[in-house]
């Protein structure tokens, strides 16, 4: 009895320890925000938090006790954190990619959300550490353990197929690469000049994912996207968003920030 008593007391004390420091976190990290915190920890970069580095974890969790930490995180009981582990302590958020089949084919929609979650400075490019925080979501999917040695071994053989100009950054085309993509909806319209009622409706329903009657940030940006891919125009991030004020200013006739679906079909009229 005593025994099962004194397990059911350490599993409280460690249920408490985990809510204490989602209590002194204000929000929830996410992943790239996970993968910029590790290397400010892992001081001697071999992939793990040693007992020696960390005290710099403090700053991000404010007052704990080392000893109940690792009862409480320290899951393979190593004595030190690995990716996962520290994810754990900061309360990171969950799994981005698990809303996408990004193991089958998804669509452009979803390849702008993907897109806009990761690229997180806004910069038009995927740098480094984004690129390692989209990787990590991407291996975490199989429901297997991840390093950070891992983490980065994908993400240099990604820099050596997709990165041809070797600047460590990588572009919403070379996203697209790697992620599975459905069809391109508008190559089945040969002429985009020309479409049919029938034509425009299936369009319009195609980029209205969610039928609001509004296009969303992220579907007018894959209708822009599919449609320069259409044309065989190269792009980046940037050229949709030049595109995309230059559709706001010429459709948005009542200056709500949005574009409706009345507004949309317009647009594919006079295109």
């Amino acid at each position: 009895m005593l025994h099962v008593k004194s397990v059911f007391l350490a599993a409280l004390a460690l249920y408490f320890m985990k809510l204490i420091f989602a209590r002194d976190l204000q929000k929830q990290i996410s992943t790239v925000e996970l993968m910029e915190i590790w290397d400010k920890l892992d001081l001697d970069g071999n992939g793990y938090i040693e007992k020696y580095e960390l005290n710099k974890l403090a700053k991000y969790v404010g007052d704990w006790n080392e000893e109940e930490m690792h009862k409480a995180f320290d899951t393979n009981n190593d004595g030190r954190f690995d990716i996962d582990e520290l994810a754990h302590i900061l309360q990171a958020q969950p799994n981005f990619l698990e809303r996408f089949n990004v193991h089958n084919r998804i669509s452009s929609i979803d390849l702008m959300k993907i897109w806009k979650k990761y690229d997180s400075n806004k910069s038009g490019y995927l740098e480094r550490f984004e690129m390692r925080g989209f990787v990590k979501d991407l291996l975490n999917l199989n429901k297997e353990y991840v390093n950070v040695k891992a983490i980065d071994a994908y993400v240099s053989q990604i820099s050596n197929l997709y990165d041809e100009n070797h600047d460590g950054k990588f572009g919403l085309t070379e996203l697209a690469s790697i992620v599975p993509l459905e069809t391109n909806i508008l190559t089945q319209f040969q002429n985009m000049h020309e479409l049919t009622e029938s034509e425009i409706r299936t369009i319009t329903n195609h980029y209205d994912e969610d039928s609001s009657g509004i296009l969303e940030e992220s579907e007018l940006d894959a209708f822009i996207r599919d449609l320069l891919d259409k044309n065989k125009m190269e792009h980046n991030a940037k050229d949709i968003q030049d595109f995309k004020m230059n559709f706001y200013e010429a459709l948005d006739q009542n200056k709500n920030g949005e574009i409706d679906t009345t507004e949309f079909v317009k647009l594919l009229k006079m295109h």
